[in-house]
């Protein structure tokens, strides 16, 4: 009889410390940072060139992204669109390169995008924020 107060005992112990009586809404897991928001990104000061490399002509795209939140962003998504003059889709691209790759609370990032332009026809550019964690 007493062994089985004693397991019993020991088994609401392991489950009061695990943290399965912790209500999941009230409480967030013990570490756990608050989700990141896209609108704490900015793109500020991005311009754009055509360039030619090895025989090849393309529109480089460089900016600044801001992170206007407090928390530090170790992973940000973002797609530069070139447009021709009637704002043509002419190249897309959703491989940025980040420097430095996280963005601290309140920092900032110089970002790059190659966009593949053979016919000189990128006039103008957007750059998108898709997804941030």
């Amino acid at each position: 009889m007493h062994v089985k107060l004693l397991i019993l005992f020991l088994f609401l112990i392991m489950v009061g410390i695990s943290g399965c009586t912790i209500d999941p809404i009230a409480n967030s897991t013990f570490g756990e940072k608050p989700p990141l928001a896209i609108n704490n990104l900015e793109i500020t000061n991005s311009s754009g060139a055509p360039y030619q490399y090895n025989g090849t002509n393309y529109y480089g795209i460089a900016g600044i992204v801001k992170n206007n939140g407090e928390e530090d962003t170790r992973y940000v998504k973002m797609e530069a669109i070139g447009y021709d003059k009637e704002n043509k889709t002419i190249a897309t691209n959703d491989t940025v390169e980040l420097d430095p790759k996280i963005i601290q609370g309140k920092g900032k990032s110089n970002f790059y995008f190659d966009l593949y332009d053979p016919n000189k026809k990128i006039v103008r550019f957007e750059i998108k924020v898709i997804d941030v964690k």
